[in-house]
């Protein structure tokens, strides 16, 4: 330890070794924040800034429904059919409602390649079998732009439609149960949202390299909190539109009731859009940092957030936040700022309240910066782990160094 001291010593006595690194710990303080940003789960509870300024906008007012006009959205949850259920010795167990699985091949049917996608939330679990499956899935196997729901936990109906489907897994942990980011690549397979986006859209596909994402000389996120300024809650829950007696005024149209039974064109209804099938009302619902979202909605989030490129991060954030943290870094390590006589005034001068007074000054720093850049770019940067970090390089300079 006294060897490591040492060395401290001179780095931080050198202008020069100090600036490299100051360098250093920039870059390094980057991948950490990067690979942790990256995973699946949420490693620290709690809202980001970015969520608090969404939770606040939510809540002043501001946040309205943003929808494109492309996308048409067509829920499923009051068409059902009764099937039977077996148990594990094909006995009968009685039956179970599941979605009507011949109005859908009914609906897809009449499509006319006229759409520009199809986004199918609807998981056709082997578990369930129905009498319209032959069609359905002779139906789903000859439609063009079209992807289905699948999950880890369940296997199709039929396996040729596995190159049709994408996933809609999402992950959790002790901590948080509810919905809080969103994975776009499942285990090196494309989720549902990623494929109908390299199907609408020019573009290049995001490569990998272990737990490094990225496409066009850029770095990508893999695993995103969604902004989600697509909500629809008020189709589900006030009534607003979604009550409405013109179809035409509906955000969300029901299968049945009014679509098929009313003889609407369908290939007119779809043409050139995005159609998004799926359950709208509360059998499909999670919460999320806003509330609750119904499923469909945040695979169309999700989606959107890939057309506004949301995922890439900017070469120039990059170069800021190396700038920023080697500021930082060269500021603790060479002139940190002493609270020793502030602490002592207060009868407070000992090494737990240093660190405490540290970490505070350094969390108010960054949550400052970060909601900056979240408002200026809609980008929402980590702001525990350089709290932490330089908090712990505060503390070890001011203990050992000095």
């Amino acid at each position: 330890m006294n060897k490591l001291n040492v060395k401290y010593q001179a780095i931080i006595k050198s202008r020069k070794k100090a600036l490299w690194f100051s360098a250093f710990n920039a870059i390094l303080l980057l991948l950490v924040c990067y690979f942790a940003d990256n995973l699946k789960y949420s490693i620290l509870s709690g809202p980001s800034i970015g969520q608090r300024i969404e939770q606040f906008r939510e809540v002043a007012g501001f946040a309205k429904d943003s929808i494109p006009e492309d996308y048409v959205f067509i829920n499923i949850a009051y068409d059902r059919e009764l099937i039977p259920v077996l148990d594990e010795y094909g006995l009968p167990q009685g039956n179970i409602d599941i979605t009507d699985r011949e109005k859908l091949a009914t609906f897809l049917q009449q499509f006319n390649d006229a759409h520009k996608y199809i986004l199918m939330d609807v998981l056709l679990s082997d578990k369930y079998k129905s009498e319209a499956d032959s069609a359905l899935i002779h139906t789903l196997l000859n439609t063009d732009r079209i992807s289905v729901s699948r999950s880890n936990t369940a296997t199709l109906i039929d396996k040729r439609l596995n190159e049709k489907a994408g996933y809609i897994d999402y992950s959790t942990d002790i901590y948080e149960t509810n919905f809080v980011k969103y994975e776009f690549i499942n285990e090196g397979k494309p989720t549902m949202p990623y494929m109908a986006f390299m199907a609408t859209e020019e573009c290049r596909p995001v490569h990998s390299l272990g737990p490094i994402y990225w496409s066009n000389w850029h770095f990508y996120w893999n695993s995103l909190t969604l902004r989600f300024p697509i909500k629809l809650w008020d189709s589900h829950t006030s009534g607003n539109k979604g009550c409405a007696t013109d179809w035409q005024e509906k955000r969300i149209l029901n299968l049945g009731a009014d679509i098929l039974d009313l003889g609407i064109d369908i290939p007119t209804l779809v043409k050139d859009k995005i159609v998004v099938i799926g359950d709208f009302s509360e059998d499909d619902i999670h919460d999320t940092y806003l509330g609750k979202i119904a499923g469909p909605v945040i695979n169309v989030n999700a989606l959107e957030a890939l057309r506004n490129n949301e995922l890439e991060i900017p070469w120039i954030l990059i170069i800021f936040l190396i700038s920023l943290y080697s500021a930082v870094c060269y500021q603790t390590i060479r002139r940190p700022i002493s609270t020793n006589k502030l602490l002592k005034r207060l009868h407070l001068d000992n090494k737990f309240f240093r660190y405490i007074l540290s970490f505070i000054g350094y969390s108010f720093l960054f949550a400052v910066i970060s909601g900056s850049i979240y408002l200026i770019c809609g980008i929402d940067i980590n702001i525990i782990i350089p709290s932490l970090w330089f908090t712990f390089l505060r503390g070890y300079t001011n203990t050992f160094a000095s």
